[in-house]
C-alpha cells in the first residue's frame, strides 16, 4: 500500500518540522508556519489528531509487505505516537484557554499534572525528538520494506 507509505512519510516530514521550528524556525520559516498552524486552530490539532491515530493503527496492522504485523513499522509507530502525545497536549491547552472560568482546583482533578508533566519532558527534548524523526524518516527513505525482526 503505497498511499499508506506516502501519507506516513507527510506526517513524519509535518511532525519533525513541529519539533525542530523551535531551534531552526529562525533560519527557516516554513517549520514556524507549519507549527504554528497546526497549534493555532483546534480544528486543524483535532484533524491531524484524527489522521495520526488512523495511520498509526494501520501501520501496525498493515506494514509494508515483508514486514511482519506489529513489528514492520516499529520506528516509524514509535514516532507518529511521539507525534500524538505531543498533538493531544497542545488540544488539551487549547480547550483549556477556550474556558475562562477556570479554577486551579478543577485543573487538579482532572489530571492535567501528568500532562503537564509529559509536556514539559517533550519540551525539553522537542530537538532531540525531530533529530529522531528525521532518522526514521531517512531509514524509512532508504529501506522501506525494512524490518526490524
Amino acid at each position: 500500500m503505497m498511499q499508506l507509505y506516502f501519507i506516513t512519510m507527510l506526517m513524519l516530514i509535518i511532525s519533525a518540522f513541529v519539533f525542530l521550528s523551535d531551534y531552526y524556525g529562525w533560519k527557516y520559516i516554513l517549520l514556524l508556519k507549519v507549527r504554528n498552524y497546526i497549534e493555532s486552530k483546534s480544528i486543524v490539532t483535532g484533524v491531524f489528531i484524527l489522521i495520526v491515530t488512523l495511520l498509526i493503527i494501520l501501520n501496525c496492522f498493515f506494514p509494508i509487505p515483508p514486514g511482519p504485523v506489529l513489528l514492520g513499522e516499529f520506528l516509524v509507530l514509535i514516532a507518529l505516537f511521539i507525534f500524538l502525545i505531543y498533538l493531544i497536549i497542545i488540544f488539551q491547552n487549547q480547550k483549556n484557554k477556550k474556558k475562562d472560568g477556570d479554577n486551579e482546583s478543577d485543573k487538579n482533578n482532572n489530571g492535567s499534572h501528568m500532562i503537564e508533566r509529559t509536556h514539559s519532558l517533550i519540551e525539553t527534548h522537542k530537538r532531540n525528538i525531530g533529530f529522531f524523526i528525521s532518522i526514521v524518516i531517512f531509514l524509512h527513505l532508504l529501506f522501506p520494506k525494512g524490518v526490524l525482526v
